[in-house]
Order: C-alpha cells, then structure tokens, then sequence
C-alpha cells in the first residue's frame, strides 16, 4: 500500500511544481517584488523539481524488477539458509532409502511368510484338501521373480531371481511320490508341467529316477497280489484274473507281458518268496492281505501313469538334449511322444509298449532290449539307432519309420537288413504307407523282396 501511495504523491508534486514554473515564466512579475525575493521563488522552484525528478528515478527503479541471485551469492549473503536445505534434502533422502528398504524388506518378510505357510499346509498329514490348495500355492511361488536387496552385492539386487523354484520343485516333485489322495496326484501332476517350463532338465532328470522306484513297487505289489490270488506266476494267469488286473488300472496285457519279460529276473525270486510267506496265512488273512495288495496296487499304477504322462509331456513340450538325462529301464508304456528328441537317449532296457512315437527322434538312441512292440513309428527317426537281438518291434509299424540321415540321402541299411529280417512278413503289400528311406533299402536289396 505504501509504494503506490509515495508514487501519487511524486507525480502530484511535480505536477504542481512545472505548473507554478509556467506560471511564473509566462505571468508577469508581480508586482511589489524585489529581485531577492524573485530569485529566492525561483530556486525553490527548481529545488522542488530537482525533487521531482530524483522521486521519479525512484519510482522507475522500484517498478523494475531486480536480477536473480546465483546460488553462490545466494550462499555468501546467507550461508545459514544454504546450509539448512542441504540438511533437509539429505534428510530427505535419508527417509526415503530408509522406507524403500524397509518397504522391500517387509514385502518380502510378507512372501517368506505365504511361502512357508504353503509348505507347512503341503505337509498336513491328515487333509487332502489343503494339500491340493497349498500346490496351486507352490506353483505360482516357483514361477515368482523378484529383486532382493542386499547391502554386501547392491549391483546383484538388479537381477531377478526365483528365490521359491528349487525348494517348490523338488517339493511337488517328490510329492507325487508319496501322495496317495488321487485327487491331489491329478493336482501334482498339473503343477509339475506349471513349473517343468522354467528348467525342464531337472524335473526330468528326478522323475527318471522315480520312475524306477515306482517300477519296483510295482513288481512288489504285483508278486502280493500274485501270492495272495494263488498264481504262481504271471504265465499261468487265466483270462479272469488277466481281467482282474486290468480292472485294477495297471497295464493293458501287451504292456504287462512287456513288463513281465522285461522284470522276470527280478519278479520270479520276489514272487516266490511272498508266495512262501503267504502259504502260511490262514484264509481269512488271505482275504486281508490280498485287499491291501489290490489297492496298493492299483495306487502305485495310477502314480505310475501320472508319472509316465508327466515325462512324456515334458519331452515332447521341451525338447532338447538336456531333458533326456536317462540311464535306462524307464518305463512309458501307452504315453503320447509325438516329436520327443530322445536322441542318442539311453533307452536300453526300456519299455514303450503301445506308445506314439510318431515324429519323433530316436537317431543313435540306445535301444538295446527295449520293449516298443505295438508302437506307432511313423516318421520316427531311426537313423543309426541301437538295437540288439532282445530290442522288439514286433506289431509295431516299424516299416513308416524314417530311416535317413541329417541330409535325408543315405540310408541305414543295417537297422533295416535286421527289422526285416525278423519283421519282414508284417510288410503291408500295398506300399503307400511305407517310408521312402524303407522303399530305397526294399530297391537296393534284391532279396528283401523275396
């Protein structure tokens, strides 16, 4: 209010000031004045225009805005001030790295926490329920990633990571070991496809070596069964208890004869010891002992088709070199493996029985006294594979089977010279369906066609 007020009343006296010069210039000299009193009237006036004029200059200087300040002139006039907002932008920093951590620290104490929970729910003994919940749970915490901070490697707290997968992997894995709620197998056996994505090998490589476990309790269960049912083996079983079998889930008769021919050195001194164990039984323990036998048998087929189901799928989804780490006598009978590489696989041993393996690559494969009567080979590579005087083919379409090389020219005439020998009688007459690796070995061998 002040400045405008000092600017009206400079502008009023000047006004006054040139319009009594004018005045006295322009009227006449008034009358009864002397000279002194004159001069002294005109240096008044032009007191109060110099007045004027230094009020005016004050005025245009106040109206006009002053220059900004440099920080460092800003510092030198008031080094306090400066020294107050550093403080109080440290200050601020300070707070905010301190809740960013604490943030961090608490999100992650959080999924510890849910972690941890689904595991002590994945191992509760007496409910199926929340064991399948608590798998959905380790699923979804295998695939989580996150950034952890650590103070000792703060560069290594940019990557991300998946602090969860190893321990929920191995967790749903073995788990589909020792369930023995069907239901929750059905969920394991979902989960374990969820979580194969992130690093097929290894889940591979465990369900390999649980597939020859459980081909174990299988044989142990069987010889109960046998033992209990009064069969002395599996070649005096009548049609009835074949069916009975069937009934239970474990193998089709292909497949379990495969088995049984596969495992005899092993299934005749077991089922031989239970058969003694069991003649001592009274009848009514019979009748217990081959109930128990039953249903853990029909357990053990329904894991071990799971398990079969859960391989199959991992190398046909994920192919590669480091899904097959095999080392024999697996078990995949009546399973989908449709282009699965398996590849200089060491297959020996194996059983495929019934299974498709249409597409797929067994170039070099180890197929020494493996089982893969009644398989479906059509496109299957068989460049070079391994084969012995216990490796059967029989009812299998070994004849639509690819047996070329990488540049689809030369043809492995020795894999074929003794297929045909053995199988040449299943050679359809019509050759529409027969592989062009096939009809090139059937025209370069003259007797073949004998």
């Amino acid at each position: 209010m002040r400045r405008p007020y000092m600017l009206s009343l400079t502008t009023l006296l000047l006004l006054s000031s040139l319009t009594f010069a004018v005045a006295q210039e322009t009227a006449p000299a008034p009358a009864g004045k002397t000279r002194e009193e004159l001069e002294l009237i005109s240096a008044r006036i032009r007191n109060e225009s110099a007045q004027a004029a230094y009020y005016e200059e004050q005025r245009i200087k106040l109206s006009e805005k002053p220059p900004p300040k440099s920080f460092l002139q800003s510092a030198r006039e008031n080094p306090a001030a400066v020294l107050g907002v550093l403080g109080a932008t440290f200050a601020a920093l300070v707070a905010l790295v301190s809740f960013a951590f604490n943030y961090t620290a608490a999100i992650q104490n959080q999924r510890d926490t849910q972690f941890y929970e689904a595991l002590k729910r994945f191992g509760d003994k007496d409910s199926p329920t929340l064991r399948a919940s608590a798998v959905a749970s380790l699923s979804q915490m295998a695939k989580l990633e996150v950034r952890r901070f650590r103070l000792q490697h703060p560069l290594a707290s940019l990557r991300r990571e998946r602090p969860y997968f190893v321990t929920a992997r191995d967790q749903i894995v073995t788990a589909l070991m020792l369930e023995d709620n069907r239901v929750a197998l059905l969920i394991l056996a979902d989960a374990i496809k969820e979580v194969v994505g992130i690093d097929p090998g290894k889940p591979v490589q465990m369900l390999a070596a649980a597939n020859g476990k459980l081909q174990y309790d299988m044989i142990i269960d069987l010889c109960d069964y046998l033992a209990a049912s009064g069969i002395k083996g599996l070649d005096t079983m009548s049609q009835d208890d074949l069916k009975d079998l069937m009934a239970v889930g474990l193998l089709s008769g292909s497949a379990l004869k495969a088995f049984s021919e596969s495992m005899s050195y092993i299934i005749k001194p077991i089922l031989n010891s239970r058969i003694a164990v069991v003649g001592t039984f009274t009848a009514e323990q019979k009748r217990e002992h081959r109930a128990k036998a039953h249903a853990a048998l029909a357990m053990t087929s329904f894991r071990l088709s799971l398990q079969t189901t859960a391989i199959a799928g991992i190398l046909t989804a994920y192919p590669g070199r480091d899904t097959i780490p095999f080392d024999g006598h697996i078990f995949l009978t009546n399973v989908m493996l449709t282009g699965a590489d398996l590849s200089k696989a060491n297959l020996n041993e194996s059983i495929l029985t019934e299974s498709e393996l249409k597409g797929a690559n067994l170039s070099q494969a180890v197929l020494t006294g493996a089982k893969l009567n009644r398989t479906l080979l059509d496109g299957t590579r068989l460049w070079k594979a391994v084969i012995d005087d216990y490796t059967d083919f029989s009812d299998a379409n070994w004849w639509a089977a690819n047996y070329y090389d990488d540049s689809g020219t030369a043809v492995d005439l020795g894999i074929l010279r003794t297929l045909h020998a053995r199988y040449g009688q299943s050679l359809p007459a019509d050759l529409s369906g027969v592989h062009a690796s096939v009809k090139q070995f059937l025209d370069s061998e003259p007797k073949a066609n004998n």
